[in-house]
């Protein structure tokens, strides 16, 4: 059986209602509230979490530093290829240019001039990307060798077959070498020149011969030239006509100074109809001081003739003079 509410049974079920959707928005209010409040604390917490640990983007600059330009590699400064002298080469044949090797080429009569360098011969070469020069002489019609370089540097001057020079470095590779030096001549198969002048020589001769191919000389293997002072040699063993001879010395020692300068006398060669072939005055001579020397001699005869003289000078300027 139904029961029907009365009016005043209907407005207190409409006031019910209305109470408890009130309640209802309020506790739903205070709810959202309480959130908001606990998401701002825990937010703020995250916050300071935050500020304490670095960026990922701090790191950035780290990573920058190890570039491989700034720690692998470094540029080197070019090398300049240009000769810093002018360089001076006539011929009075020809000249060839080879403009993509940089070189040039000159026959009959070419010299070059490069500084104190003056060096002249019949064939000439030079490659200006080494800085070198090259010279050797030409066969002329009759088969002979003719236009022989010829070096001069300074206060040196000696002829050779071939040779070969480097501007920058001052070094030089000669062959076929004759120069007089000390009052006698060197002939040398290979030197090597250094930049100060200082010359080592291999398979050498010294001799007071005058000729190409000298009559006697004392023969060496290895020797050094130092300029202005003196020619040092290893064993050197007396020839005659390019045939050796029991006279042998253990090391040689030529002076190769100006002035008076102690040290040995190369024989002379020769031929006597009376006493045969002969070494004649060779022995020593002793610079002893400025106003005193001595010198000792001796030859030799094929026949069996020999002999040996001492002489020993002193001489002092507008005082006194005389022999011993």
């Amino acid at each position: 059986m139904l029961t029907y509410l009365s009016t005043d049974n209907c407005g207190f079920f409409w006031s019910l209602i209305i109470f408890v959707g009130v309640s209802a928005t309020a506790y739903g209010q205070q709810d959202t509230t309480f959130l908001q409040e606990r998401d701002s604390i825990y937010s703020q917490n995250n916050k300071s979490f935050q500020d304490n640990v670095p960026a990922l983007d701090t790191l950035r600059p780290l990573l920058d530093t190890t570039k491989k330009d700034t720690v692998f590699y470094q540029e080197e400064p070019l090398k300049s290829s240009v000769l810093d002298t002018k360089v001076e080469y006539p011929a009075q044949d020809s000249i060839r240019f080879d403009l993509r090797d940089k070189k040039v080429y000159m026959y009959n009569k070419a010299q070059v001039k490069y500084g104190s360098l003056d060096l002249q011969g019949d064939y000439m070469e030079i490659d200006f990307n080494k800085k070198e020069i090259f010279s050797q002489g030409v066969e002329d019609t009759a088969g002979v060798i003719v236009g022989k370089p010829i070096f001069k540097e300074s206060d040196d001057e000696f002829g050779s077959e071939k040779m070969r020079y480097n501007f920058e470095s001052k070094k030089g590779l000669i062959t076929g070498v004759k120069t007089e030096e000390s009052g006698g001549f060197l002939h040398g198969e290979v030197i090597k020149k250094m930049p100060d002048n200082t010359a080592y020589i291999k398979n050498g001769r010294f001799t007071t011969c005058s000729l190409d191919h000298p009559h006697f000389a004392f023969r060496f293997r290895r020797s050094k030239v130092i300029p202005g002072d003196k020619i040092v040699t290893g064993p050197a063993f007396f020839e005659i006509a390019h045939v050796p001879t029991p006279i042998m010395l253990p090391f040689g020692l030529f002076p190769n100074q100006q002035g008076k300068q102690s040290g040995i006398i190369v024989p002379e060669f020769g031929e006597v109809d009376k006493m045969g072939y002969y070494l004649k005055d060779g022995g020593y001579y002793w610079a002893i001081s400025d106003y005193l020397d001595f010198t000792l001699k001796g030859s030799v005869y094929s026949r069996g003739s020999w002999a040996i003289n001492a002489l020993s000078k002193y001489k002092k300027r507008y005082k006194y003079s005389g022999n011993l």
